[in-house]
């Protein structure tokens, strides 16, 4: 994936740099951690460690490795594999708020539904997986890109702090 120059000054993915073509930014590496609905956990029981999670059912996003990244960075061996994958984070987090399962995400995405309750963590295990990058054309950028470039880093960086206040 590249930004096409004729159509746009910037984009902005989810992912490594290098999945990318063209110029790319790291903007942030949030955490990742599990989250789901409080009546999972009253139905499951807390879990005592990241491995007892495998037993849970995962919300996907892909083939289950996402989730195989997520157990090895918290020091599990586990490889999850997905008979149904979802098309994107919000389908995934849709479900994990009905109870259907434990979804990964990050703070930016469900720091609201965390402090309202509707969404808990089940356990404080966390790591770093990709991050959100920035795609920039080949070449300088606009005077305009770098300034929505910089708000953009600001914004996101105080938005992390207070998800991560809030959780």
């Amino acid at each position: 994936t590249e930004v096409p120059t004729e159509r746009a000054d910037l984009g902005i993915a989810f992912g490594e740099p290098s999945e990318f073509r063209g110029g790319t930014e790291v903007l942030l590496r949030p955490p990742i951690f599990p989250v789901c609905a409080p009546s999972l956990v009253a139905r499951q029981g807390q879990p005592a460690t990241p491995a007892a999670l495998r037993h849970w059912p995962l919300l996907h996003e892909d083939d289950g490795s996402w989730w195989a990244d997520w157990f090895r960075g918290v020091g599990v061996r586990a490889r999850p594999s997905s008979e149904l994958a979802y098309t994107s984070a919000d389908d995934v987090i849709e479900l994990a708020l009905a109870g259907a399962g434990v979804a990964l995400t990050n703070p930016l995405l469900v720091h609201e539904d965390l402090a309202a309750g509707r969404l808990v963590r089940p356990l404080a295990a966390q790591c770093t997986l990709e991050g959100y990058v920035l795609l920039s054309p080949p070449g300088t950028l606009a005077p305009e890109a770098r300034l929505f470039r910089e708000w953009l880093i600001g914004e996101l960086h105080q938005a992390l702090d207070g998800a991560a206040l809030s959780t």
